[in-house]
C-alpha cells in the first residue's frame, strides 16, 4: 500500500480520485489546505510514496512553490503538480516537483509514478 499526500482543496475533486483509486493500493491522506499540507506532511513524511499537490490551495501557505520547497528539505520522493494551467504546472516543477499533469489525468499519472518509483527503490 502506498501513501499519498493529497492536497486538493476541491472535496468533489478529492472523491473523484479516491474512486479512481480505490483497490489500486493507494492509501490517501486527505489536505484541503497548505495549513493542512504542512500538519499532514510532519505526521506522515516518513511513511509517504508521494505527494499530490494542487496550484492553487487555501490556507496560511497558499503559495505551493514554498510548500514544495519546505517537503523537499526532508521529502525525495515524487512529487506531482496538479492543475489545468500548464505554466502554473510549470513553476511548481522549477520550484521542485518531480511532473505535472492536470487533474482529470492525475490517477493514471500517479500509478505510473509509483510504479516507476516502488520499480527503481
Amino acid at each position: 500500500m502506498h501513501k499519498v499526500l493529497f492536497v486538493e482543496d476541491e472535496k468533489q475533486v478529492q472523491g473523484l480520485w479516491r474512486a479512481q483509486l480505490a483497490n489500486k493500493g493507494v492509501e490517501m491522506i486527505q489536505a484541503l489546505n497548505g495549513t493542512d499540507a504542512a500538519m499532514h506532511f510532519l505526521v506522515f513524511s516518513k511513511e509517504l510514496a508521494a505527494i499530490v499537490l494542487d496550484g492553487n490551495i487555501p490556507g496560511v501557505k497558499t503559495d505551493t512553490r514554498e510548500l514544495i520547497h519546505d517537503f523537499r528539505q526532508s521529502f525525495q520522493g515524487p512529487i506531482i503538480a496538479v492543475s489545468s494551467d500548464e505554466n502554473l504546472r510549470a513553476l511548481m516543477v522549477e520550484a521542485g516537483a518531480d511532473s505535472g499533469c492536470e487533474k482529470k489525468d492525475l490517477a493514471k499519472h500517479l500509478l505510473a509514478v509509483l510504479e516507476r518509483s516502488h520499480a527503481s527503490a
